[in-house]
């Protein structure tokens, strides 16, 4: 009770040294993110460019150039050779995540 989930920048003040935890790991997610698709897997597969760019937008907490997040994550992902269904307009191509490297 009484807990729940707001955006980074509307956490209240913090006591102690929480709140430099907290820039710290927001920072840590920041980076991974900035770096790779999706690191935390935190979309289910196939999935969309443009969903991949919201999920990098809301890490990011601000938006992101369309074509320069495309090219940078483009040869990151694997293309599954389908395109979204059940769409108004051209259907986007779907991508999956790349294998882990061990």
């Amino acid at each position: 009770p009484g807990v729940r989930a707001v955006p980074v920048h509307e956490v209240p003040r913090l006591p102690f040294d929480h709140q430099q935890i907290l820039d710290l790991a927001v920072a840590d997610v920041r980076a991974r993110y900035a770096e790779a698709p999706d690191p935390d897997r935190l979309l289910k597969p196939p999935f969309t460019l443009l969903t991949l760019r919201r999920l990098h937008e809301a890490v990011a907490g601000g938006p992101l150039y369309k074509d320069t997040f495309r090219r940078h994550m483009q040869p990151l992902l694997k293309e599954t050779g389908r395109y979204q269904e059940g769409v108004v307009g051209k259907p986007a191509l779907l991508y999956r995540h790349r294998p882990r490297r061990a």
